[in-house]
């Protein structure tokens, strides 16, 4: 029980560190959108923030199949030195959930694009995902939490509105630009991050000398 307590703790800790959120209850595949929720991806890092050389190429179509699970289709992503994951959030918001593990996406030829399914009811068992009731954006993000790609495959989904909404009309082409994107890094949601961090270490601190 001790193990279990330790394991939920660091958990915590990791995700408001890195400014992560997760649903309240696991996603249910046998809730299907009432309409088509699909976005193409739009590129947001034109070069990599480390390395001005590195010029991104990235692209595809993300369609929504149900709560569990999404597909990219013509998917590609270009140089090859980078793998990224997919992150799911309302729009808006600078908090997201893991949809992937991390490195679950690698570069495709731009020339020879895939079809791409993943599944994010495994991704993480303290912190669930789930799609129809809160995702309206899905970020491609690399190892340094750099976001490369995003799509808008639910507008009606945004920071503030109420989840529940599980029904959207077609989103094939989205107005929400690159530079809406908020940042992680933001002072307010820094401070607020590592305040939260810092409560579940005390946590796990407690838990240890108990």
């Amino acid at each position: 029980m001790k193990f279990l307590s330790l394991l939920a703790s660091l958990a915590i800790a990791t995700s408001t560190v890195f400014g992560q959120s997760c649903s309240p209850s696991k996603c249910d595949a046998s809730k299907k959108p009432s309409g088509t929720l699909s976005a193409p991806l739009q590129l947001v890092a034109v070069h990599d923030k480390d390395n001005p050389n590195i010029r991104y190429e990235i692209g595809g179509t993300v369609v929504i199949n149900d709560d569990c699970h999404f597909t990219v289709e013509n998917f590609y992503m270009f140089p090859g030195v980078i793998t990224a994951k997919w992150m799911g959030a309302k729009i808006g918001s600078d908090k997201g959930m893991a949809l992937t593990p991390d490195g679950s996406v690698s570069a495709i030829d731009p020339n020879q694009p895939q079809t791409l399914s993943f599944d994010v009811s495994e991704v993480n068992p303290f912190c669930h995902a789930a799609l129809l009731d809160y995702v309206g954006r899905l970020s491609l993000v690399d190892s340094n939490y750099q976001v490369l790609a995003i799509a808008d495959v639910n507008p009606s989904l945004t920071e503030g509105s109420s989840s529940g909404s599980s029904s959207g009309s077609s989103s094939s082409s989205s107005s929400s630009s690159g530079n809406q994107v908020k940042p992680a890094d933001s002072n307010d949601a820094t401070t607020a991050k590592w305040s939260m961090g810092l409560l579940g270490l005390t946590s796990i601190i407690a838990i240890l000398l108990a």
